[in-house]
Formats: structure tokens, C-alpha cells, sequence
């Protein structure tokens, strides 16, 4: 497994974030969360004090992670079955997600670190945040509470390019009275979740459309 899910150069989107997924889903689920350190408050979104952040994960499992938009969302439980909240993170432009053994040397833009406990015949592991411009964010969502409620940004998001709710017809509908330029009205994520420059450039490149061109 390396240590990182995509390469160190690529602007995380939709389909990267997908990727991270994945990764996550393989490698973390059932791992008992033990301690961590935040090294920058602010990529800490909620709670607003680190040291609560830290605590309320402490003892939590990853039991799923699933991902809306560009969000990622790890559903936590307890080891005695109740539910133990969400970590949401967003990696934004520069955020990566490595799964490393704790004596690896400490990234220079590490911003959080989460301990993981494995089994003693097992290396042990942690979650390391790793973001060099420092857009991005985490949270901890209780367990009482909507994500959408602490996650503000999840109520703005679109259809998902790939749901049954975005079509030919939705765009038509959405673009038909917009003058803003078409490649703005696709990195809009309240119009449609998760694409960024990288991906409105192609799709419009291969659509033979100019990026210019006003959406109606």
C-alpha cells in the first residue's frame, strides 16, 4: 500500500476524492481511533477547540467512509455499538489523506495526525492530514446532530455528475436563463457536485465548447 492515494501534483476533485474513498475503506475500517495531534487549529473546523476535536474522536472505529461532492465523510461507532458521529473532511486544493506507520518522518505540512490501534502482531498505523496551503478542513459531527447542520457546505451541493438526478434535461433547465459563462456554471458546486478546473476544462474541450461561452 503506498503511503499516499494519488499523486503528490494532483488538484483533488471529484473522481480523486472518490479515489480516497476507496483507499480509506480499505485500510482503516475497524481501526480504533487512540489520540492524535493537531499541529494548525484552523484545519480543525468543529469543535472549535482542538483538544475537543482530539477527545471526542478518542475510542471511536471508522465503520464506513462514503463521500458527497468533494467531501469525504467517515461514519464513526463505539466499541460498545452506539454511534460516535462523523469525521468530515474536505481536502480542498492541497489536502492529502497518508496512512503511515508513526515513526515515518513527520511531512513538513503535516496539519493532523490521528492514532490508529492494530493488533501487536500488526505495524501500527496513523491517519496523517497532510495540506500545504492549508484550505483544508476537518470536523467532528455529533452523533445527535444532521451533518449538513455542523457541514455547512453539504447544503449547497448539486446532483452528483453521475446520479439519476443530473441529465440533459437538468442542465437545460438550470442553464437556459444563465448568461455566466458555461465553464463557471460547471465549477458552481450549488449546480453540479465535485467537478473542478481540471475536469470543466475536459469535458468542455472534448464537448467542442468554449469555456467563454455563456451558459444559454
Amino acid at each position: 500500500m503506498e503511503p499516499g492515494f494519488w499523486s503528490d501534483n494532483a488538484v483533488p476533485e471529484l473522481p480523486e476524492v472518490e479515489t480516497v474513498r476507496r483507499g480509506l475503506n480499505r485500510v482503516t475500517l475497524q481501526q480504533t481511533l487512540v489520540g492524535g495531534d493537531v499541529f494548525l487549529d484552523r484545519s480543525v473546523a468543529y469543535p472549535d477547540r482542538p483538544k475537543d476535536f482530539l477527545a471526542a474522536l478518542e475510542g471511536c472505529q471508522f465503520r464506513q467512509w462514503q463521500r458527497r461532492g468533494k467531501y469525504l465523510l467517515a461514519e464513526l461507532v463505539r466499541p460498545s455499538g452506539t454511534a460516535g458521529g462523523w469525521l468530515g473532511v474536505h481536502l480542498r486544493m492541497t489536502g492529502q489523506l497518508l496512512w503511515l506507520e508513526p515513526t515515518a518522518p513527520l511531512q513538513v505540512h503535516c496539519r493532523i495526525r490521528l492514532y490508529c490501534q492494530q493488533p501487536p502482531d500488526q505495524p501500527q498505523r496513523e491517519l496523517r492530514f497532510v495540506d500545504q496551503r492549508t484550505f483544508g478542513r476537518m470536523w467532528w459531527v455529533p452523533p445527535e446532530v444532521p451533518v449538513a447542520q455542523v457541514i455547512t457546505g453539504l447544503q449547497r451541493l448539486g446532483p452528483e455528475p453521475f446520479s439519476e438526478a443530473f441529465s440533459p434535461a437538468y442542465l437545460k433547465q438550470q442553464f437556459h436563463c444563465r448568461q455566466k459563462p458555461i465553464k463557471n456554471a460547471l465549477l458552481d458546486q450549488a449546480l453540479v457536485a465535485g467537478i473542478g478546473n481540471i475536469y470543466a476544462d475536459e469535458a468542455l474541450f472534448r464537448s467542442g465548447i468554449r469555456p467563454l461561452t455563456p451558459c444559454s
